[in-house]
Order: C-alpha cells, then sequence, then structure tokens
C-alpha cells in the first residue's frame, strides 16, 4: 500500500488519518493472530502433557486427535475444544478422581455417578476389549476380590474405583501463564507486521 503525500497541510493530515486506519486495522489483525497463535500453544502445551502422562497411546491418540479447529466467536474471543473422553482424563473420574482436579470442575460434571454396574463401595468391573484405548492406567486397576489377581490384559476384566484428574489442560494453561508464552508470542507478531 502506497500514500501519496504533497507537502500542504490537507495532504498531510489525509496521510495521518490514513494511517492511523491502516495502524487500527493492522492491531485488530494482530490480535486476532495473537489469540489463535496462544490456542496452538495451549494445544500444543496439552498434548504434550498427554505424552507423558503414562496414558495408553491408542487413548493418547484418541484424545490428539479430538481437538477441533480453534473457532472465533461472534464476541471475538476464540475457541479452543476437545471432543471425546477428554473430560473423563481432565477431571478424573470415580471415587479416585473425585476432589482431585485443581481448577474449577464445571457444574454438570459428575463424579462416582451410581449406575447398575457400580458395586457399594464405588467399584465398578468392565471388559478391556482394546487395551491400548483405555481410558484407565495400570495404577488405578483394583485386585481382583477373589484371586488377589490384577488384571490389565485384553479379554479379561478389570476392577477399578476411577481415576485420578491428570489436567492435561488446566497444567498447559498454567505453564502458558508461567512461562510467558503470549508475551513471546506477541513479539514474533509485532516483529512481522512492525519489523
Amino acid at each position: 500500500m502506497t500514500i501519496d503525500i504533497s507537502l500542504n497541510t490537507k495532504s498531510i493530515n489525509d496521510a495521518v488519518k490514513r494511517l492511523k486506519n491502516v495502524r487500527k486495522q493492522l492491531t485488530g489483525q494482530m490480535i486476532d493472530e495473537l489469540l489463535f497463535k496462544c490456542c496452538e500453544r495451549i494445544r500444543e502445551l496439552a498434548n504434550a502433557n498427554l505424552e507423558l502422562s503414562g496414558l495408553n497411546a491408542g487413548f493418547i491418540a484418541e484424545l490428539e486427535d479430538g481437538w477441533q479447529p480453534i473457532a472465533k466467536q461472534a464476541d471475538g474471543s476464540y475457541l479452543l475444544t476437545n471432543y471425546g473422553r477428554a473430560y473423563s482424563v481432565e477431571f478424573g473420574i470415580g471415587i479416585k478422581g473425585k476432589g482431585s482436579y485443581l481448577g474449577e470442575v464445571p457444574p454438570q460434571y459428575e463424579y462416582n455417578i451410581q449406575t447398575k454396574y457400580k458395586k457399594p463401595d464405588g467399584s465398578w468391573i468392565f471388559n478391556i476389549e482394546d487395551i491400548d484405548t483405555l481410558d484407565i492406567t495400570k495404577e488405578n486397576v483394583l485386585p481382583n476380590k477373589v484371586t488377589g489377581e490384577i488384571n490389565y490384559e485384553e479379554n479379561r476384566s478389570i476392577r477399578t474405583d476411577g481415576q485420578r484428574a491428570v489436567m492435561f489442560c488446566y497444567n498447559a494453561i498454567m505453564d502458558f501463564i508461567d512461562r510467558h508464552h503470549a508475551e513471546q508470542i506477541w513479539e514474533q507478531i509485532t516483529a512481522k507486521y512492525w519489523g
């Protein structure tokens, strides 16, 4: 874009107006880019936390594939969403998960819901079809009440009373804040636009 300026007051004032308008437009684009890139970085940090979580590889892949495209909302904010079973990992499940999440648990999220499959002690038993996609880690498997054996194999039944929160997103956000990622991203953006 070029701005022609003549050496008179009207031309200079018009050029200043146009420059202010361009700056305003660029600042809006820069903020949009900042918000989008912040969401991307938080997603990267969350995925890195998953990789270190000790969860089964197939389950981690499912969670990483569950990220939806980052979407700008009508109010100008950006939304980072993960569908699937990510909530159970983030907040924890069962008796063991209750109270293990450090952030604010959504009001609609419930721990230890009584179902026909739950035992009076809050545990439940189910058959493992594919251990790679199982959302319960071995350390959260309870011993068989009869044999004392801990089963963690395909085509076997396991007993659990839940799993503590992994907090892969919460920890990603805390890391993002503590390591000043937003400031670093903003510096990159301003260097890109303003040189």
